[in-house]
């Protein structure tokens, strides 16, 4: 179709063809056994950098240590702790501990709240009892869900990034994004689900939990352009 003519963001279309919003961005701290994991897997990964001469300054480095890891046990033991490293942070105890401050601040909102992992979805929709939508969630019941979220019988929803694009999610006020990706699009899909105008004007809310001094902290700013 061509290169992209014209762009606008959400900002320059707040107010008028979006609701207003604000971001919210909130650090919490590992507690101290998982920084001691974390610092473990992480110093796995990087000492494999600096031994095999790698920098990582894009995709491509990463790409590399995947085709490495098909034939050399240190590259595949470096990716493997990578994932870990990265499932302490992202699944980080004290998130959910902002998790029932936030939810507590909105008792009267329509949230919905996203993360990397289904488990983490599982964990979340048995100790707020909020339902739950993964990509193991068959499409009716996923329409049950939604219709009542729509409806208001439920205030809340968790979902494991299958809410991202391509499904329409009733109306909501509030969004909290405990984990995902670097991607800027992910990042703004997340938001437009709180984006609908609303009737009383009021603002809408992202709020953005980051496990600070770990990797996410990059993570966060990568998506947010």
């Amino acid at each position: 179709m061509g290169p992209v003519v014209h762009r606008l963001s959400a900002e320059e279309l707040a107010g008028d063809h979006l609701a207003a919003f604000d971001i919210k961005r909130i650090e919490v701290s590992l507690t101290p056994a998982e920084r001691e994991r974390y610092e473990e897997y992480q110093g796995t990964f990087t000492d494999y950098l600096a031994q095999s001469g790698i920098q990582m300054r894009s995709g491509s480095d990463y790409r590399e240590i995947v085709k490495r890891s098909g034939n050399d046990p240190r590259a595949r033991e470096a990716l493997l702790a990578k994932q870990r490293a990265r499932e302490v942070m992202m699944n980080a105890e004290r998130k959910i501990e902002e998790l029932a401050d936030v939810l507590d601040r909105h008792r009267g909102d329509r949230v919905i709240v996203f993360t990397a992992y289904t488990d983490l979805v599982y964990r979340l929709s048995e100790r707020f009892l909020i339902p739950a939508i993964t990509h193991e969630t068959s499409a009716s019941e996923r329409r049950r869900i939604l219709a009542r979220f729509r409806e208001g019988t439920y205030s809340r929803v968790v979902a494991a990034n299958v809410l991202d694009e391509g499904v329409d999610v009733p109306d909501a006020n509030v969004a909290v994004v405990l984990s995902g990706s670097g991607s800027e699009r992910e990042f703004t899909q997340r938001l437009g689900r709180i984006l609908r105008p609303k009737a009383d004007g009021e603002r809408a809310v992202l709020y953005e939990v980051v496990a600070d001094e770990t990797a996410e902290e990059r993570v966060a700013e990568r998506r947010r352009g």
